[in-house]
């Protein structure tokens, strides 16, 4: 089962990356709400953000809690842009 799940997350980052790579500067910023929600890079870094504090409570439940580095609390505070360009990495 380890193995379909770090496959089944290399296929999901491996799109992610394709997405995040093809849509313009000026579509990050686009967004389908009309009452004025995420646009698509607000998307894009909320998604990253939730999948950081997924692992880091699972890591927590396994390993007791651990020490956050500035990186990751930094990418939580920034914006959209630069956390797109934290979860790149």
């Amino acid at each position: 089962m380890k193995d379909e799940l770090i496959e089944a997350w290399r296929t999901n980052n491996r799109i992610n990356l394709l997405l995040i790579e093809r849509i313009a500067d000026e579509g990050m910023t686009c967004t389908l709400s009309k009452r004025g929600g995420r646009g698509v890079a607000e998307e894009l870094a909320h998604m990253h953000n939730n999948r950081v504090w997924q692992l880091e409570g699972r890591h927590e439940a396994h390993h007791g809690v651990i020490s956050r580095s500035k990186t990751a609390k930094s990418s939580r505070s920034t914006s959209p842009s630069a956390s797109m360009s934290n979860a790149a990495r």
